[in-house]
Formats: C-alpha cells, structure tokens, sequence
C-alpha cells in the first residue's frame, strides 16, 4: 500500500520518501467524500442526499488537504522506527503536492536517528565498585532503629532517676506574685526541653529526683500557653511527683513478629539483607556512572538536537516534580541561568551515552527477551506497592512499551559492561610528578 525508501542525509538525519499509487489515494478519497455525504448538511439538499460534485465544489480543498494528511500518517505508521532508530517527531520536507485521485501521491518525511558509534576499548575499563561489609554495629543501629518506634512512655521506678531533657514530670506547681497566688496546680505534666505551659520553668526542674521540692524564682516567657503569665517573674515552688520516660524495648521474638520478621534473628538476618542489597546498588550505580563518563570521553561524535532536547525535559520534569514534593508551587517552578546550563550539559551527556550504549548493544546482539521485560515490570511493581497487572495497564494507557523496552536495553548492556569491567576496591592513587622526581632521586 505504502512504498518508501530510506536516505541517510547524515550520521543522525535520515529522509523517508514515499509513494502512495492513485488507487490507493482514490480510494482515500471516495471514502472522505462518503463520510461527508452522510453528515454534511449542504442547502437545498436533505442529509446524505448531497450530489458529490456538489460536495467537491464546497468542501474539495479541505477534503484533500484532509486526505493527504492522513496518507501522510498512515505511511509513517509503516516504517519500522524501532529499527530506523528514530527518536523525533517526523517533519514534511519540502511542499506536500496537491492530491489527486488519477495520480500518485509522493511525499518524504524527515526524522532524527541514533546515531550508530564506531565504538571501541569498551571492555576491561576500570571502575570502583567496593565489596559491602556489613558490620555487626550497623546492623545493631538498624535494629534500634526499628526499635526506637516501639517506644513507650512508662513511669521511671528507680528512687536515684534524676530528670533529664525529654522527660515528662509529674509536678505539683505553685506561682506568687509577692503574698498573691497567682497559679496553683497540684497535678501538671511538664516535658523537659519542649515545655510550651510554663517556658522558663524547665532550666530549674533539670536533675530534680521524685519527691523532691524546689522554691526558684523563674520569669514566664512571652510565649507561654498561659496568657496571664506571659513575661512576668515569680516565686516558684515546685514538688516533683513522678518521673514518666520514653524507653526503647528489647528486643524479642515476640516484639520481632510484631514488626513483621518470624523471630530476633530472622529480623536480624532481613535488616543485614536489605542493608547489603541497599549500599550493593548504591556501589552499582556508581560504578555505571563512572562506565559512562569513560565511555563518553573516549568517544568523539554529534547528537541529534531533538535527543538531547528529549533527555533536557525529562531532567526538568524530574527535579520540578521533586521541587513540587517539597512544596513548591510547580507553576511558579524556574530554573536559572546556571541550573539551566547545568541540565543542558547533563542532558547531552544522556544523550551520549545512550547512543553509545545502543552502539555496544548491536555489537554485542545483547537483544532484551521477554523475560527481561517481565523482571523490569516486577521491578517496578514491588517499588510501586502495585500489582503487576496495574503496571502492565499503565504502561499501555501511556503508550509507553518502547520507553521501558529501551530502558531495559540500557540497563541490560550497563550491566553486561560492568561484568567486563576490572572492579576495584577503592580509586587507585595518582601518582604526581613530585613523586616520581622525588623516587628517581632514590634510587
């Protein structure tokens, strides 16, 4: 139906052109014309009765230029664009010939290709990517810290506690302004270090012991929950009752199965898997940062604008919605001058890179299977807290198979670079030139 061919202009700008035979565009147009003749309400003539060279003489420029658009469309939904690499929108090169229903319709579309990389010393690179240990005190701070929620507040027993910042103290509390009592409570609980009632108070109340009473003169802050004694002085006496304190518990079996684990060691076991699975792809990442930035330097060539203008929006969006998260409002969201040359440089570099990757990945035939597409929807699916099948919705509402299908290709070949790569424990010392000078005097 459609025929074309493909001519390269450049390494990253291919022209398709195409040609479409009469018949294929008279029967464009003899349907364009028959929904018209059923829906145009033309005078003198009842619906769908219109003669068509009535219609022709009305509506023939617009139902034309109609057609040959949607030719236009239709043959592009031909081309193969994975395989032509392309990554534009397409754009009509040149004037688009008035149709005609006795002659073929020509017409070339211009896009933007990846630009295939004479790719070379990919393999071997060296990266830092450190073996994780995982010590037993980081996993003792992991357990407390799941402990810490499980705090409970309870009474302090022990007859030597002393009241320290964060404690909550039971207090009987007495205020005189000369012979007047201006503020008689026999029961108040005061929290050390955040006591919002009696600001002022707190400095006197540190290291008091239970049953011990205290006269202090203390001046009230402005901002006291009390108003009437707001920024007035008084003589204070003060008894403290109890001594309440947050206490983090032990760990058991039983508090282990609470938060979600079968026992204390299987808790122990999960914090220490999730700790090492956490800093291995922190460690991972970096080394495929640092894959690219060699693989970038080494290699010299043009991207296509449309590429990096691509990878520009995406980092935009990406750090207003960040912004936006954080409470920004996103329509007042802006980037300046040096934020915008920073994205620009960050944006030609993913754009580098991701036609490097695609270079090493033909060379290599590393092909993404299904099984690779199906771990990425897992993948996202756990993150997500979502179902697999709510994924797989999602990415087909959005039109998005090509976009994961290509962000598996780059993670599948990262990762195949990374296994070529020598790994080392930390980044080698630089030798400087004091110090080969300073060794070839010794010797």
């Amino acid at each position: 139906m459609f025929d074309y061919k493909v001519e390269e202009m450049n390494a990253s700008r291919i022209h398709i052109h195409f040609s479409v035979s009469a018949n294929v565009v008279k029967d464009a147009i003899d349907e364009a014309y028959a929904d018209l003749k059923a829906n145009a309400h033309v005078p003198k003539f009842p619906k769908g009765k219109a003669p068509r060279r009535v219609l022709e003489r009305k509506y023939g420029h617009h139902i034309n230029a109609e057609v040959a658009q949607k030719l236009v469309q239709q043959g592009y939904d031909t081309v193969d664009h994975t395989a032509l690499k392309v990554v534009s929108s397409p754009s009509i090169e040149g004037n688009l010939d008035m149709i005609n229903a006795a002659k073929d319709f020509s017409f070339t579309l211009g896009v933007d290709v990846r630009p295939t990389v004479e790719v070379s010393n990919y393999t071997g690179l060296e990266v830092v990517y450190p073996t994780v240990e995982i010590t037993d005190e980081e996993i003792q701070k992991a357990i407390d810290a799941r402990l810490f929620s499980q705090r409970k507040v309870e009474a302090v027993d022990d007859a030597s506690a002393t009241l320290e910042n964060g404690d909550y103290a039971l207090v009987a509390l007495k205020l005189m302004s000369g012979e007047e009592v201006v503020h008689d409570v026999p029961g108040t609980m005061i929290t050390l270090g955040s006591n919002k009632m009696y600001p002022g108070l707190d400095e006197h109340m540190m290291g008091m012991s239970v049953g011990e009473s205290k006269e202090v003169e203390v001046t009230i802050a402005d901002n006291a929950g009390v108003e009437e004694l707001r920024g007035n002085t008084f003589a204070a006496t003060i008894e403290l009752k109890q001594i309440q304190r947050k206490t983090t518990p032990e760990l058991t079996d039983e508090l282990a199965v609470t938060l979600g684990y079968v026992d204390a060691a299987d808790m122990r076991s999960k914090l220490q898997e999730d700790m090492h699975s956490s800093r291995d792809l922190n460690f991972k990442n970096q080394a495929r940062i640092q894959l690219l930035q060699q693989l970038v330097a080494s290699h010299t060539f043009s991207v296509p604008p449309s590429m990096v203008q691509d990878q520009l929006g995406a980092l935009e969006n990406e750090l207003k919605m960040q912004r936006a998260y954080a409470g920004d409002d996103p329509r007042k969201i802006v980037f300046s001058d040096a934020q915008r040359q920073d994205l620009a440089q960050r944006a030609t570099f993913a754009a580098k890179a991701a036609c490097i990757l695609g270079s090493i990945c033909e060379k290599e035939g590393l092909e993404v299977v299904d099984a690779d597409l199906d771990a990425k929807i897992q993948e996202l699916a756990d993150m997500q807290g979502q179902t697999v099948e709510n994924i797989k919705a999602y990415i087909a509402m959005e039109g998005a198979d090509s976009v994961l299908r290509e962000r598996v290709q780059e993670e599948k070949t990262l990762n195949w670079l990374l296994d070529q790569a020598v790994r080392l424990e930390e980044a080698k010392a630089v030798e400087t030139d004091e110090a080969v000078e300073g060794s070839d005097s010794a010797e």
